[in-house]
C-alpha cells in the first residue's frame, strides 16, 4: 500500500458523496441551468467528472476494461461544446456511473504500490506531473476544483429560484 494513494481515497469519497447530495436537490430544469446563457451546467459538470473518473481507472490499471456512455467524450471531452438537454444521459445515470467508478478508483488506490505511483503516466496533461501518482493527486485537484464550481451554480439556483424558475 502507498501511503499517498491512501490519503486520497477519503478525498474522492467526500466528492462522491457530496456531488451525489447536491443532485438530489435539483429539479430537472435547474440541472442545465446555465448563468449568462455560456457557463457549464451540472449535468456537463457532472458528466467531464465521471469521465475523467475513467481516466483515473486507466492510470490505476491499464488493462481495466471501462464502460462509456454514448458519445461520452464528445458530450464530456476536453472541448466538448454544450448540447440540447435531451441529448444527455439522464442526472441518476450520471451519478450511479460517478458513484461506480469511485468505488473502482477506491478499490485500486487501496492496492496501488510505489513502482505504480512513481510511473510515468501515459497521459501527457501539460499542467500536472508526469507520474501516475502526480497525476492521481492532480486529477484530485481538478475534481474538487469542478466540485467548487458546481456548489457555486447550486447556490446561484437555490437563492435565485423564485426569479429564475418562475
Amino acid at each position: 500500500m502507498h501511503a499517498a494513494a491512501q490519503s486520497l481515497r477519503p478525498i474522492y469519497a467526500y466528492h462522491t458523496r457530496k456531488i451525489s447530495e447536491l443532485f438530489g436537490l435539483m429539479s430537472a430544469s435547474e440541472l442545465f441551468f446555465q448563468p449568462y446563457g455560456n457557463v457549464n451546467h451540472l449535468v456537463w459538470e457532472l458528466g467531464h467528472l465521471m469521465s475523467v473518473r475513467n481516466t483515473l481507472i486507466k492510470l490505476l490499471n491499464p488493462e481495466e476494461k471501462l464502460h462509456l456512455f454514448p458519445n461520452e467524450r464528445g458530450l464530456f471531452g476536453i472541448g466538448s461544446k454544450l448540447e440540447a438537454p435531451e441529448n444527455y444521459p439522464t442526472s441518476d445515470l450520471l451519478v450511479e456511473a460517478f458513484k461506480i467508478r469511485g468505488a473502482r478508483v477506491d478499490q485500486l488506490l487501496e492496492t496501488t504500490t510505489e513502482a505504480r505511483w512513481g510511473d510515468p503516466s501515459p497521459y501527457p496533461v501539460p499542467s500536472m506531473e508526469p507520474t501516475v501518482g502526480g497525476q492521481l493527486f492532480g486529477f484530485m485537484l481538478h475534481e474538487r476544483m469542478h466540485l467548487g464550481e458546481m456548489v457555486v451554480l447550486r447556490n446561484i439556483i437555490v437563492k435565485n429560484r423564485e426569479t429564475i424558475f418562475a
